[in-house]
């Protein structure tokens, strides 16, 4: 702080300077492998992000793809969610 001064209202000792903790903590747990220590709040903050293994592509399948037909595949799976 000494060296920015101007930091001092965004970072002071109590400052919050995460927007979402639920959604940043839920999303650190999923990162981490850690999805038993889920709260319900966290479990609502990051529910968005889920996706349903049939939107699930794997690198296996678009390997076998040219460009044309993997963007034709992201196009029909994004219009299916």
């Amino acid at each position: 702080m000494k060296i920015y001064p101007d930091t001092r209202a965004r970072l002071g000792a109590v400052d919050e300077i995460v927007s979402f903790p639920e959604f940043e903590n839920g999303v650190v747990k999923v990162l981490n492998d850690d999805q038993q220590r889920l709260t319900e709040t966290e479990i609502n903050a990051i529910s968005g992000l889920k996706i349903e293994n049939s939107q699930v592509v794997s690198s296996h399948n678009l390997n076998d793809l040219n460009w044309a037909q993997r963007a034709l595949k992201w196009r029909k799976l994004s219009k299916s969610s």
